[in-house]
């Protein structure tokens, strides 16, 4: 018998240094009710169920971030 694994959904908000991150986190808790951290740290990015980054409207100043 294989026994289910429960799916912990958790979203990470992705630290930069741009894009507006704290008005990204107020508008995820009015619409769902997901764990969501906001990081930079490569070990929580990948134990994220889902990933967003924000400010993708400024995508050089978003790359040069993340080098």
């Amino acid at each position: 018998m294989k026994i289910a694994q429960k799916i912990v959904k958790k979203i990470a908000v992705i630290d930069y240094g741009s894009g507006n991150v704290a008005s990204v986190v107020n508008a995820l808790h009015q619409v769902c009710n997901y764990p969501i951290i906001i990081t930079n740290q490569i070990a929580e990015i990948k134990s994220a169920s889902h990933l967003i980054l924000p400010g993708v409207g400024a995508f050089n100043d978003c790359i040069d971030g993340l080098k």
